[in-house]
């Protein structure tokens, strides 16, 4: 790679005239310009801006004539590589009594607008610095002199050696704990769908740490990162492996850079299309190029996990010289037979193969069954075993009827879990035991709902079952907990972990989905089992999804549910699996909604299973008088009150409304019935994050257009909605009864807190617009983070005609935007029909809005030429951004 060279007759005229910053500005942009039409490798790219810098800074310092000082760069800088906005960081040693030549440097660098992050010392006082300065001597570790008076970074560098020496194990430990912390800041996981390339867990900086740990052990000149290898701590194979996924870290961060155009590391959405078209990913099959982007960048993470964590372990052992003490494993860590028992010992604290050349995959499915009942973990040396074996996993090994036992006793009796098959996952081992979760692994869905990538989300929802089953969780899953624990966790966690197999199909069907799960599941669990976790696998989302979308009080709707599933072992098999799947899926996808409705359904379907249209209108009846006892319990209302209210109830309401809701409308309807006005709202809460709007009015064509309208005038988003009708007062014509719960806008939406003289102004707009005295409102644009726009969302109007007895069953579909709710529910009233339920799910940037519609006569909808008109006006709506 070529680079324009900055003479130093150029910078001393500059300098003389007071341009050298200028220059320096100048030739930095063009190193830029060059370097990315030359090249699209990022190490390639960040050598040569270092380079360039290095050219600046030497040129500089000859044309002040600073002759009494030594420029050298330190932190990454001082590694030779150099991101496009980057700091630059920049060490000026000078004599203990001239720290005033340094001004002759600084003055043009600051002139130069460039990021200079610099420090000015003598050697001595340098080197105390860093005594008392962990992230000083951490900088200083990559010491790189530049220019200057060499006899000043010698007695630098001796000084630093000396403090280096002197605390290994102290930095050893900080550094480790630093990285947790880090770890834990960034969110804990490699797997974060917007990751940070620089701070994030498998990003460059774990990288940086493992320089660091070995050169500050070892004292190595050169670090393994930069091509050289501590001995026994590298192969040749994997010396290369770590070339690799810097190689492709550091191309995608000098690219996220220049795309930004400023210092930003995150890998977000709206940049990750234009990056994977940079480095060259083009679209395949069913995979677009921002995926294969994204699963090239996971698998990256997943890269340097392996290879920096079993570093990094040995390198704290030999900093803290712990000496290993072979013994065999105690009673309760025992294999029970499983593998070749005398073979696993623990090394210090971690399990490990007493002889590793001769450890099996058999072996390796014990270590990790030991690890799993123990606590204990792997030491370094078996990990790197571990991944060498997990390639010798095949058709032989997957059908191996002692390794399917000792699979099985791992997901039985494993403590923590979702660790254990965490580090399965890191190894290569469940990848390729179970090639359906293999082939999901580093797969990330583009979209704003999901948290992290999809095998992460199936580690961790194997991680809630696991609370479940010890009963950790019982408060927020009060009816899966106990059948958690009942249950075999076999096909339960089959189930989980075979739950995304659809989306490593190439050419996904039902069939091929079927086939593959059934093989899978069929290996280790009995013919009836297998069936479940078919059944389950298949229809992972079908209660979740029926919650959401559905009125969950209509008979009709439980009745479909049921016979899709059929049988109460189904019923609590896919109970658990939805319990555990959403409480992990996305953003949004466990709320407090969303959990009541849920559960609502499975004990209504469970009801219907056990005996029927009987069983069903009683589980009904008790669920109502418990009810009704609760909304007593926080009611302030007379029992007259509320005795009128529920009176005036349909069944429907109590599969809507929360005690709590229905003791705030008991309040509110009868200080309206007894000041005899035509509409009334409260704003309460906030509850859980969600603020409360409670609308009673006279039911009337656009009701529901108008009161969401007014909430998103008000810069409020709909999280959830429903709406529904209740008998008039005295004889008075029916009411319409309205519940939205708010949040702030967002991806993904925000806790909502309103201050009382913003509850008072948001009350005044909904009365206004519940009484049809609004103007017509003006929806705000999006906010600065939102990024729903970054996607294409394809809009879909779904009819169902049998979904209902009494009401046609609409569902929306497309992307989400500020007023979205709005616009359709105008649209519908614009058909003439009425909304009598109105169900709101988000999922990241796509909503799906659900209505329950009838004519203006309270009828169900069968006309076919309305049923066209309210398909047409509802697309319209959803392509008009």
């Amino acid at each position: 790679m070529t680079t324009a060279v900055l003479t130093l007759d150029e910078m001393a005229e500059a300098a003389e005239a007071g341009r050298a910053g200028l220059l320096i500005a100048e030739h930095m942009r063009e190193a830029r310009r060059r370097f990315f039409a030359e090249s699209r490798t990022g190490t390639a790219i960040a050598r040569g801006l270092s380079h360039a810098a290095d050219e600046a800074l030497c040129a500089l310092r000859a044309a002040t004539e600073a002759e009494e000082i030594a420029l050298v760069a330190i932190g990454g800088y001082g590694r030779g590589r150099l991101a496009p906005y980057s700091d630059i960081d920049l060490l000026i040693l000078t004599r203990p009594d001239g720290r005033q030549a340094a001004t002759r440097i600084l003055y043009p660098l600051y002139d130069s607008g460039l990021t200079i992050a610099q420090c000015v010392y003598d050697p001595a006082s340098a080197v105390r610095a860093a005594q008392e300065d962990l992230t000083r001597r951490t900088a200083f570790l990559d010491a790189r002199f530049l220019c200057g008076e060499p006899a000043l970074f010698d007695d630098f560098h001796a000084r630093f050696e000396r403090l280096r020496i002197k605390t290994v194990a102290a930095f050893v430990t900080a550094k480790l704990a630093e990285r947790d912390a880090r770890h834990k800041a960034q969110g804990a996981s490699r797997y974060l769908i917007e990751p940070d390339v620089k701070e994030g867990k498998g990003g460059l900086r774990d990288l940086d740490l493992l320089h660091w740990l070995d050169r500050y052990v070892t004292g190595t000149a050169e670090a393994p990162v930069q091509r050289a290898m501590t001995p026994g701590l590298f192969t040749e194979e994997e010396e290369l492996r770590l070339r690799r996924v810097q190689d492709f870290l550091w191309s995608v961060r000098v690219h996220l850079h220049d795309l930004h155009g400023r210092a930003d590391e995150k890998l977000s959405f709206s940049l990750q299309p234009a990056l994977a078209a940079r480095l060259g990913y083009q679209e395949r099959r069913n995979a677009p190029a921002v995926e294969r982007l994204m699963k090239h960048y996971f698998l990256t993470a997943t890269e340097v996990g392996r290879l920096t964590g079993t570093a990094c372990a040995m390198l704290e052992m030999r900093a803290l010289k712990r000496a290993p003490r072979l013994f065999p494993l105690g009673s309760k860590t025992k294999t029970q037979g499983f593998g070749t028992e005398q073979n696993i010992v623990l090394k210090g604290e971690r399990l490990s193969f007493a002889d590793e050349g001769r450890a099996s995959v058999r072996d390796l499915f014990a270590l990790f069954l030991a690890a799993g009942r123990s606590g204990h973990h792997l030491h370094p040396e078996s990990f790197k075993t571990a991944i060498r074996l997990s390639r010798r996993v095949d058709r032989a090994v997957r059908t191996d009827p002692e390794i399917a036992d000792l699979f099985r006793a791992i997901l039985r009796e494993t403590g923590d879990l979702e660790r254990i098959l965490r580090r399965m996952t890191e190894c290569g081992l469940l990848s390729r035991y179970l090639p359906a979760y293999g082939r999901i692994v580093g797969k990330a869905e583009y979209g704003l709902f999901r948290r992290y990538t999809l095998d992460e989300h199936v580690l961790r929802s194997c991680g809630v079952f696991a609370l479940l089953r010890a009963g950790e969780n019982e408060a927020d899953f009060p009816l899966t907990t106990p059948l958690a624990k009942a249950r075999d966790p076999v096909p339960l966690l089959l189930s989980l972990l075979l739950q995304e197999t659809e989306a490593g199909l190439a050419s996904p069907s039902p069939a091929r989905l079927e086939r593959r799960v059934r093989i899978q599941a069929l290996r280790l669990v009995g013919e009836a089992e297998a069936e479940e976790v078919v059944f389950a696998v298949r229809n992972r989302d079908l209660l979740a999804r029926v919650a959401a979308c559905r009125n969950v009080a209509e008979r009709s709707a439980i009745e479909d549910v049921a016979a899709t599933i059929g049988d109460k072992s189904r019923l609590d098999h896919l109970s658990i699996v939805t319990a555990c799947r959403h409480r992990t899926a996305g953003h949004g996808s466990w709320e407090a909604w969303n959990q009541r409705d849920a559960r609502l359904l499975i004990a209504e379907v469970a009801a219907f299973i056990e005996d029927g249209e009987r069983g069903l209108a009683a589980f009904i009846d008790a669920r109502e008088a418990s009810l009704r006892e609760e909304t007593a319990r926080v009611s302030e209302a007379t029992p007259a009150q509320r005795e009128a209210f529920f009176a005036r109830l349909r069944p429907s309401f109590w599969s809507q409304a929360s005690p709590l809701a229905a003791a705030r409308l008991i309040e509110l309807t009868a200080r309206a019935d007894a000041d005899g006005v035509h509409a009334a709202v409260c704003v309460a809460g906030p509850d859980d994050g969600l603020v409360q709007v409670l609308i009673y009015a006279d039911d009337r064509p656009g009701l529901f257009a108008d009161v969401s309208g007014s909430v998103a005038q008000a810069g409020a988003t709909v999280w959830g909605a429903a709406a529904f009708p209740i008998a008039g007062a005295a004889g008075q014509p029916d009411k319409a009864v309205t519940v939205l719960e708010l949040k702030r806008p967002g991806t993904p939406p925000e806790s909502l807190e309103l201050e009382p003289g913003e509850a008072k102004r948001l009350q005044a707009q909904v009365l206004q617009a519940a009484r049809g005295e609004a103007k017509p409102p003006v929806i705000p644009g999006p906010g600065i983070s939102d990024r729903r726009s970054v996607f294409d969302v394809p809009a879909a109007v779904r009819i169902f005609e049998d979904a209902s007895p009494d009401s046609l069953v609409v569902e929306a579909e497309g992307r989400d935007r500020p007023g979205l709710l709005h616009l359709l529910a105008a649209a519908l009233t614009g058909t003439g029909v009425s909304v009598r339920f109105a169900f709101v799910a988000t999922y990241g940037e796509r909503a799906v809005d659900t209505f329950y519609l009838q004519n203006k006569e309270g009828r169900k909808i069968e006309d076919a030429a309305t049923i066209q008109t309210i398909r047409a006006r509802l697309i319209e709506v959803l392509r008009v951004d």
